[in-house]
């Protein structure tokens, strides 16, 4: 990098003294001189304090971001299509097909899939193994029990 060149003028040697004592001040150093004139020269230096702060200033953010960084975790989200398991009514004599409740007996095309055997009376149907999912959302819940006017004979 090039050297920067000041020119400075003064009207005595008094001045050119008080001048040159101000800039040996500030660490120049007397390279050149004459009864009229001087030449100083000062040495660029590295200055620790500024690249501590710089490094300081650009090492924090970066600090701050791998503590970000390394808290947080992956996600997987997983979505499943859920297969409607075959609600009995507690007698084991209906099966909900999502909208009404059906007569077992009956031959119809059921939605959800239908088991071999309706379960006996007085007992109830299996129940399908849970997942690890928290949320599980249904369209419709089938009524308390089979309403006798909503029977299909």
């Amino acid at each position: 990098m090039a050297t920067k060149h000041q020119m400075v003028s003064v009207s005595s040697e008094q001045a050119l003294e008080q001048t040159i004592t101000g800039y040996i001040a500030e660490g120049y150093v007397i390279q050149n001189r004459t009864p009229d004139a001087v030449v100083l020269f000062k040495k660029k230096e590295f200055s620790i304090l500024w690249a501590v702060i710089g490094l300081v200033i650009c090492f924090i953010p970066l600090l701050v971001y791998l503590i970000v960084y390394a808290a947080d975790s992956d996600k997987l989200v997983e979505i499943r299509v859920d297969i409607p398991v075959t609600q009995w009514s507690d007698d084991g004599r209906y099966w909900w097909d999502g909208t009404q409740w059906v007569e077992a007996q009956q031959p119809a095309l059921p939605v959800a899939p239908v088991a071999p055997q309706a379960p006996a009376a007085g007992t109830t149907p299996p129940v399908a193994p849970e997942d690890d999912i928290d949320i599980v959302i249904k369209d419709k819940q089938p009524p308390a029990g089979p309403d006798p006017d909503n029977r299909i004979e």
